[in-house]
């Protein structure tokens, strides 16, 4: 997803330096920045789902918080 929102955000560049030469309009920029927050708004909601699941995972095992700490996660990309 941060590969995506990166690669929006530099499409996003060129479309609004096409819409400054007036080789597009206002629409398409409008469009991609919506695509962008999606994109965003979904990168927010799977964090949180994992530190959702992380928790459960840490209760039903019966790790207390200052364990919690030390469990390293591994990074998703």
């Amino acid at each position: 997803i941060k590969l995506s929102i990166a690669t929006l955000i530099e499409q996003l560049k060129l479309i609004e330096s096409a819409y400054k030469n007036g080789t597009t309009t206002e629409i398409n920029i409008i469009q991609l920045k919506a695509e962008i927050l999606k994109l965003e708004q979904k990168q927010i909601q799977l964090e949180s789902g994992k530190q959702t699941a992380y928790e459960i995972l840490y209760y039903l095992m019966s790790v207390d918080e200052s364990a919690q700490k030390e469990i390293k996660k591994p990074e998703i990309t």
